[in-house]
């Protein structure tokens, strides 16, 4: 079933790319479930891709897919620069924001392992136990 010409598509094929690359490249922080969303986004994400290509074509669509990669990657080499410029011009901000994001993953850790074992593992009340004295 073909919804839209593919001349209609190719106007709007690099958006339509970027929106499916970063839904295939979003990080799964849910712990397993059965219907896991981000793994179904991903899953029609990348049917999109597949159908995208099958439409507009090999070339147009290589060429619409390097260069939303090439904008992603410039997006993320960006941020890292910002991150690493605030590390220097405000080390104790950029320490603050380190330690929340240390703490999330572990606390996330500690989530997931009550799910998968029904209680917390040794590992992580040692942990615990350190973070509060």
């Amino acid at each position: 079933m073909q919804i839209e010409s593919a001349e209609f598509i190719t106007v709007y094929v690099e958006q339509i790319i970027e929106v499916a690359v970063r839904a295939t490249l979003a990080v799964d922080t849910t712990p397993d479930v059965a219907q896991n969303p981000v793994q179904v986004a991903k899953e029609l994400a990348s049917a999109l891709l597949e159908q995208l290509e099958q439409t507009v074509g090999s070339d147009v669509f290589i060429g619409a897919y390097s260069q939303v990669q090439r904008r992603i990657q410039s997006s993320k080499a960006e941020k890292r620069r910002a991150a690493a410029a605030e590390a220097i011009a405000e080390p104790h901000r950029h320490a603050v924001r380190k330690v929340r994001v240390i703490l999330h993953f572990f606390l996330h850790s500690v989530h997931v392992s009550i799910i998968h074992n029904g209680t917390i593992s040794d590992f992580h009340l040692h942990s615990l136990s350190l973070l509060i004295d």
